[in-house]
């Protein structure tokens, strides 16, 4: 905090009005608690946590400060950080929050106090865009292994949700992967369907899988291979040949074929109806495998057929 000239102590006391806010600035820093300039200048790193306030609302409040108490609150020596041409809001936030200065300042900021507030995941955000990586995350890279007392907060999940910030592996894991269970991934507030869908990508790169997953993976693919077969028999035989068999000729032709969408989907609704789990790789490499058996067979017939055309043509020139 930098005073360009020694401010009087009645200042100090005077209420937030003189400082010539208008009357929506005024309200919000009453109601946050901050009625005299004192309490603006005492608390000034927590004004980003005040409900709805923006970079332009800092700028009023500094300039209403800089212009009647020649008070700034503000690091002015921040060149660099201009230049780093990072948004307003992220601007003031850390040069108002963290009182930095320098990009290397920045990188140093500890972890657990920039992921507890959403300015704070944009801050991440917004560095990461920029090619750096905090210091926090370096050392994070550094760790032998993850296990299931390893804390959210030490993996790749620590930026999506704060609320299960502080959760470990283990715990998480306890939580099912179906949106309608009761004890559900999806129920915790903030995490929608894209959400959860990282979340749970992340946890599998790791190696571990949750509870509710476990169930089809007790018999292994034999277990996996027997459930889609008895979805695959109830099929129209005279539909899968039409609509997959024939329609199918390269990879890309498989990734949007009617059928093997149609059929994905109808494994994730068994998923959510029996609580079990299949992945898209595992459905995906069955409808492989029976694709390939079928060109096969075809194949078999198409050469069956050629070797009698070839006896006949013998026999008929004899």
């Amino acid at each position: 905090m930098n005073n360009k000239k020694e401010t009087k102590y009645h200042q100090l006391n005077e209420r937030i009005e003189v400082l010539g806010l208008t009357p929506k600035t005024n309200y919000m820093l009453s109601y946050a608690g901050y009625n005299t300039i004192a309490d603006i200048i005492a608390n000034y790193k927590n004004l980003f946590y005040i409900k709805n306030m923006k970079a332009k609302i800092i700028e009023e409040i500094k300039k209403g400060l800089v212009d009647k108490c020649n008070i700034n609150i503000y690091n002015e020596n921040v060149d660099e950080l201009r230049e780093l041409n990072l948004s307003q809001d992220i601007f003031y936030y850390l040069t108002c929050h963290h009182n930095v200065a320098t990009l290397n300042q920045v990188l140093n900021i500890p972890r657990n106090n920039l992921l507890r507030i959403k300015q704070g995941k944009k801050v991440v955000s917004e560095i990461h865009e920029l090619g750096y990586n905090f210091n926090f995350e370096k050392k994070k890279k550094k760790e032998k292994e993850i296990t299931l007392k390893t804390k959210l907060y030490d993996t790749d999940i620590y930026n999506i949700n704060k609320r299960i910030f502080n959760m470990t592996i283990e715990e998480l894991l306890k939580l099912s992967t179906n949106p309608k269970s009761e004890n559900s991934l999806y129920m915790i507030r903030n995490i929608g369907p894209n959400k959860a869908k990282k979340i749970i990508d992340i946890i599998h790169s790791y190696g571990f899988l949750f509870e509710n997953e476990k169930i089809i993976k007790k018999n292994g693919e034999k277990e996996i291979n027997n459930i889609l077969e008895n979805l695959y028999q109830k099929l129209d035989l005279k539909f899968i040949s039409e609509e997959f068999y024939e329609k199918v000729i390269t990879p890309e032709d498989f990734n949007t074929n009617y059928f093997v969408l149609s059929f994905t989907k109808l494994v994730k609704d068994l998923n959510e109806k029996k609580n079990i789990y299949l992945t898209d790789k595992e459905i995906t490499s069955f409808l492989y495998k029976k694709l390939l058996n079928n060109k096969k067979k075809l194949l078999e017939i198409s050469n069956n057929i050629s070797k009698k055309l070839e006896l006949k043509k013998v026999n008929i020139l004899k």
